[in-house]
């Protein structure tokens, strides 16, 4: 997962007794999984993906919502405004690639986890500043639900699968 939201948890036995919210960004959590699966050639089973997905769409509004709550719409439009090739430039992404002209998300282009079975838009702008890069995290979070209600209506039923190696 890619978010801004890290909860450390303490249980005893199976009971949480502790948990400590920690908002900051992490790009370790995708990394994390994908890595060993793509290193080691490992399959991993349709269910799991399934939950990735709805986890990675659900840490992806966290993300959006964190940014949206402090935002004062009335004094930044026509603020920020920069070309596509800029934001390239300076390694912009996400949202904010989008917001500048460019369509281009991860999970679309990668053939990231299972993305490719659900019906979604990559949420873009042709050209825009501070006030068009909120309207696309706030189209983003629409996709983002719209992604999770499919993942949730196809999760592949049963029991979970153990991979051992």
């Amino acid at each position: 997962m890619h978010g801004v939201l890290r909860l450390i948890i303490t249980l005893y036995g199976e009971d949480v007794v502790d948990c400590e919210p920690i908002l900051a960004t992490m790009f370790t959590e995708a990394i994390t999984v994908n890595g060993p699966k793509q290193l080691g050639n490992i399959q991993v089973p349709k269910k799991a993906s399934y939950i990735r997905v709805i986890m990675l769409e659900l840490s992806r509004i966290v993300s959006h919502l964190l940014w949206l709550g402090p935002f004062m719409a009335d004094i930044v439009e026509g603020i920020g405004v920069i070309g596509g090739k800029e934001a390239i430039n300076w390694g912009l992404s996400g949202p904010m690639l989008r917001a500048f002209g460019i369509k281009w998300d991860l999970q679309k282009v990668d053939q990231y986890e299972c993305y490719d079975e659900f019906d979604w838009e990559i949420q873009w702008q042709k050209k825009g500043d501070l006030l068009v890069h909120y309207f696309v995290r706030i189209s983003g979070m629409m996709e983002s639900i719209k992604i999770i209600q499919q993942a949730l209506e196809g999760i592949p039923s049963g029991r979970y699968e153990n991979l051992e190696i």
